[in-house]
């Protein structure tokens, strides 16, 4: 029997490898992490935006934890803040190694 979406636990620190370029944008990252994690996430069912990502998660990225100093005053504005999805991953900087967070909305 499936278990409902809100009864499920999420593995609270998966870390996966991922290929991408720094000319990707969020959304392009958000749907390659989807189609791997949506049905276990508990996404499908919901709706989705005009990029065809399930509304109820984001991507989080923060400089602090990645191993590196905090860049100068003007790089740090995105620290730790939800990751736009018409933006690239070089604009956050974002580098080979670095670690991304995804935060998922229950339903409950």
């Amino acid at each position: 029997e499936k278990m409902p979406s809100h009864q499920r636990d999420i593995d609270a620190y998966p870390i996966i490898s991922l290929v991408a370029h720094p000319e990707d944008s969020i959304s392009d990252l958000k749907r390659e992490i989807q189609s791997q994690f949506a049905s276990s996430w508990g996404l499908e069912g919901r709706r989705v935006d005009r990029d065809g990502i399930h509304l109820g998660w984001e991507l989080v990225f923060s400089d602090k934890g990645n191993g590196r100093e905090l860049r100068a005053a003007q790089d740090t504005e995105h620290d730790g803040n939800v990751l736009s999805y018409h933006l690239f991953l070089h604009s956050y900087n974002i580098r080979e190694g670095d670690i991304l967070h995804a935060v998922v909305r229950r339903y409950i």
